[in-house]
């Protein structure tokens, strides 16, 4: 929770700091989450294997402790040489994107060995109540300082509570580590034997198509809130904080319901009823101009998008063993949120030649039709698994 305070102030003022600086251009605003999101793209694989090869804590602790030393780094290069400007930005949002890609198979990974088979979608679901309350709190906190278009302070913050995320983490007792029978192979090998591992199991790589096209199409609205702030309800900081906060806690009511109501029954059809709900919202945001009801749609949306989320959490966590879960939830990560910023460009680029509407509005319907293929696919394969046993 520390460290998603530090994290989610220090978003909330880049995103700012970013649309005042071009007077809200989408195609910067979609940049900025690409760059900060797309090591969970490129390094979850491989981040993966080292989650099923090292312990786990310690990974975490190594990576927040780097996030600690990188902001220092920034705050003193924005001191030293003010003119840094958007390059300085996108290369330090670059530089915590790696370490959070780095970290986070073995941080999504770690909950399962920590408590009971039957408590597991509960902790999942508390795990990410954690992060939507510092998701609540972090930019809540930071808008005051938007208003003197302050980032320097967010930044610090995120320092402190990245360093003690990394002293907790590392004084957590040892666990197990995992000792697979393929723990000499090459980390390509291992990868590869992740992949296959989840081929075998069909429930898996169903849960991971759905959480792809929910990322490109649905996730990636978030980036653009700037936008929806400015463009679309014609307000200032004060209006951008108050959506951050509303979707943080859609998010957080999203994920409790998610907890109490789901026992481990999690079925495809759910999934695709959150991602319909989803794909109205999204395509919603662009037209609504009443703050208030802009507010209610906005937890809405982020309450069913999350709720996707950790229904295909504890799906895989609940289905992979302990020598492969590392790298089964490296492709949790790398359908989440690897694919999110390749949606935030596409959507940007998609609003800058026509409008944030009718971008808005688009990305809702291809993921309308894209839940309706997935659904038609899902049946079939389910038709042609009963006629073989038959």
């Amino acid at each position: 929770m520390l460290s998603q305070l530090g994290y989610w102030m220090t978003t909330t003022g880049l995103q700012w700091s970013v649309s005042e600086a071009t007077d809200s251009d989408p195609l910067a605003l979609g940049l900025l989450y690409f760059v900060a999101l797309v090591p969970l793209l490129v390094l979850s694989p491989w981040a993966g294997t080292l989650a099923d090869r090292h312990e786990r804590a310690r990974l975490i602790a190594w990576a927040q402790g780097s996030i600690a030393l990188m902001c220092l780094a920034f705050l003193t290069f924005v001191e030293l040489v003010p003119s840094l400007g958007l390059g300085g930005t996108f290369t330090f949002a670059f530089g915590i994107g790696t370490m959070l890609a780095l970290s986070a198979p073995a941080g999504q990974s770690l909950i399962a060995s920590l408590v009971p088979q039957e408590d597991l979608t509960s902790a999942i679901g508390m795990q990410s109540m954690s992060m939507n309350a510092a998701r609540i709190a972090g930019p809540s906190l930071t808008g005051a300082l938007l208003v003197g278009s302050a980032t320097t302070v967010p930044v610090l913050v995120y320092a402190v509570t990245a360093a003690v995320s990394a002293w907790t983490a590392w004084r957590l007792p040892a666990l197990p580590r995992p000792r697979g029978s393929d723990a000499a192979e090459s980390a390509w090998r291992r990868m590869r034997s992740g992949v296959s591992y989840v081929r075998r199991n069909p429930p898996c790589g169903m849960a991971l198509l759905m959480l792809a096209g929910t990322s490109v199409m649905g996730a990636s609205y978030v980036s653009l809130l700037p936008a929806v702030a400015t463009e679309t309800l014609g307000g200032g900081p004060g209006t951008f904080t108050a959506l951050v906060v509303a979707t943080g806690i859609g998010a957080m009511l999203g994920v409790l319901v998610t907890s109490w109501r789901d026992r481990g029954t999690t079925k495809p059809g759910t999934i695709a009823a959150h991602m319909a709900a989803l794909a109205v919202g999204v395509a919603s945001l662009g037209v609504v101009s009443f703050l208030p009801a802009s507010l209610v749609l906005a937890a809405l949306t982020a309450g069913v998008n999350f709720a996707i989320m950790a229904r295909i959490n504890a799906l895989l966590n609940s289905r992979a063993d302990n020598d492969h879960r590392g790298r089964v939830m490296s492709l949790y990560v790398l359908a989440w949120a690897g694919l999110v910023p390749v949606g935030a460009l596409l959507l940007a680029g998609l609003a800058a030649l026509t409008s944030l509407a009718i971008a808005l509005a688009t990305s809702g319907a291809l993921l309308a039709l894209f839940t309706l293929c997935v659904v038609w696919w899902h049946r079939r394969s389910a038709k042609r698994s009963t006629t073989a046993r038959q």
